[in-house]
């Protein structure tokens, strides 16, 4: 298993118990294993970010705001 930094485990105790053994008997960095919380739903969410890099336009954003109307324009 690679990347992953945690498993969160919906299940009996025998079940975890065999994660748990899984878990650190793997090679590389530790993984947590979190079972049994009331509350795992809400902690189980992917979040996402996105960046615009305005690099390219010298750091003005309305630039790279003409560029794609321009691109939307030839097309």
């Amino acid at each position: 298993m690679k990347g992953f930094d945690l498993v969160a485990l919906w299940s009996d105790a025998e079940d975890a118990r065999s994660a748990a053994r899984a878990l650190a008997a793997r090679e590389g960095a530790l993984i947590g294993l979190v079972t049994g919380r009331a509350d795992m739903a809400e902690r189980c969410r992917m979040e996402r970010h996105i960046c615009v890099d305005t690099t390219a336009a010298g750091g003005n954003a309305q630039l790279m705001a003409a560029d794609a109307t321009v691109d939307e324009a030839a097309a």
